[in-house]
């Protein structure tokens, strides 16, 4: 069972998810793509991100365990959304800074679970 915090942390994340898949989809369809290489790295950035958010929402409801979830879920979602920081040319601010928040938390979040699973293994 999910924990007060653990649930908070999966929303937190959840949003984070969200934020990125909405970035990386307004980076696809609303700027012009210049090579198929930059259309394919933003589509797997929004799946990436809307599969971070859809998988923090089963664990913030206590559909699924916490910590495989979140271990799955935090570290592609902090490398689709370093890829879409990193293919961002011509991007609007907000979606650079929006990306650059869900890597940050999505690094941060999946060395916080593997610290934990490590506590729990010692």
């Amino acid at each position: 069972m999910a924990t007060r915090t653990e649930r908070r942390v999966s929303w937190g994340i959840g949003g984070l998810g969200a934020l990125v898949a909405v970035a990386a989809a307004y980076a696809l369809f609303g700027v012009p793509v210049s090579s198929p290489l930059a259309a394919a790295v933003r589509s797997l950035a929004a799946v990436a991100g809307a599969t971070v958010a859809a998988g923090a929402w089963l664990v913030a409801t206590e559909r699924v365990p916490v910590q495989p979830t979140l271990q799955v879920a935090a570290g592609p979602g902090a490398l689709a959304g370093a890829a879409l920081a990193m293919s961002g040319d011509g991007l609007p601010t907000w979606v650079q800074a929006g990306v650059g928040v869900g890597v940050a938390a999505g690094v941060l979040g999946f060395a916080v679970v593997l610290a934990s699973v490590g506590s729990d293994n010692a």
